[in-house]
């Protein structure tokens, strides 16, 4: 309904929401409504940090070489050993900072390489802990069988199912209450908990 309107308008509409902030712990301490929460989070995805897809930075770091050399008209490279310096810098900004720090080396070159002197003053990044990174590989890149399709609706089943679990034991089992916080009808709500056997944890 429109601000001042008197008549209800349907929409079909699909909202993308970003954000670098653990909403999760933020409803937590009351500083993001939960209602606004359970409403975008039907389809959560994590986007992991340029530090930990480390493989990308030498295939990004080129490509933003070639974009500011061809601004200037010229032609760069990045010597093996300023991508191992790009590679081991802890990079906070992610990606924008990358790009930031290739467009410098990028106005400040005066050869036809950019070689790791250009990067001394990258931050190092933190030894990784013991046992992260030590997944097998399948399980990280899809090598499983399974193709982007299925895995994307794998997640998303399990990202619909946990979040209707926790708006039924946030409404204390009340089935129209949490269908509302979900932003969805009753009678979704009651396909989805049948379509994924949530069983007696859907029951109220």
């Amino acid at each position: 309904m429109r601000v001042g309107g008197t008549e209800e308008v349907r929409a079909d509409i699909r909202v993308i929401a970003a954000t670098n902030r653990d909403l999760r712990r933020q409803v937590e301490e009351g500083r993001f409504r939960d209602d606004l929460y359970y409403r975008l989070a039907v389809f959560p995805i994590r986007i992991p940090s340029l530090g930990e897809r480390r493989e990308d930075i030498p295939l990004l770091a080129r490509r933003f070489v070639q974009e500011e050399a061809a601004k200037q008209g010229r032609a760069l490279t990045l010597t093996a050993d300023a991508e191992a310096r790009l590679g081991e810098a802890a990079w906070p900004g992610n990606v924008r900072q990358l790009r930031n720090v290739v467009e410098r080396a990028v106005i400040l070159a005066d050869a036809d390489e950019i070689d790791a002197s250009c990067f001394d003053d990258l931050e190092p990044a933190e030894p990784a802990p013991a046992g992260v990174g030590d997944e097998p590989r399948a399980a990280r890149s899809g090598e499983d069988g399974r193709t982007l399709l299925e895995i994307g609706r794998d997640a998303q089943r399990r990202a619909e199912s946990r979040a209707i679990l926790e708006a039924l034991e946030a409404t204390g089992g009340n089935r129209t209450e949490a269908a509302r916080r979900l932003g969805i009808s009753y009678k979704t709500l009651w396909a989805k908990c049948k379509e994924y056997e949530l069983g007696e944890e859907a029951k109220g």
